[in-house]
């Protein structure tokens, strides 16, 4: 089976079609996402932030092909999808910039006997079901 997606603006004429995952599908994603995040999860923070730098790139070279594909599935305004990319290599960069400061180790209190820290670990699996309207953003 298949999705088709259409665009609104244009009489939801088809644009394309995705296959639909099967339980199979799902499994050996979530499986493939546990594996990779136990990997993530080894790497330093310094070195996640670098991890991102070539996302961040890779957006603004294809931006205006993926926000011409934003505005035909959604019927959102070329300009709103070219702000959508704006933003979400903003926040990505402002991750790879401040990411390593503000996801260390923090000590709370020491008092000699007891040290209370905050550790900041990798969350783990996490599916993302997204409205329409953001598609970039809402994943970031």
């Amino acid at each position: 089976m298949r999705i088709t997606s259409t665009n609104p603006a244009q009489n939801y004429t088809p644009i394309n079609s995705v296959a639909v995952a099967s339980a199979k599908d799902i499994a050996d994603a979530i499986q493939a996402a546990h594996v990779t995040k136990d990997r993530w999860a080894e790497l330093s923070v310094n070195e996640r932030a670098e991890q991102l730098a070539p996302l961040s790139q890779l957006l603004a070279e294809q931006s205006d092909e993926l926000a011409n594909m934003i505005t035909a599935e959604t019927g959102k305004p070329l300009r709103e999808a070219h702000d959508e990319f704006e933003s979400g290599q903003g926040y990505i960069d402002y991750c790879i910039q401040n990411g390593p400061i503000s996801l260390q180790d923090q000590e709370l209190f020491n008092d000699g006997a007891t040290t209370g820290k905050a550790v900041f670990e990798p969350f783990g699996v996490a599916a993302v079901i997204t409205p329409w309207n953001y598609p970039l953003e809402m994943p970031l």
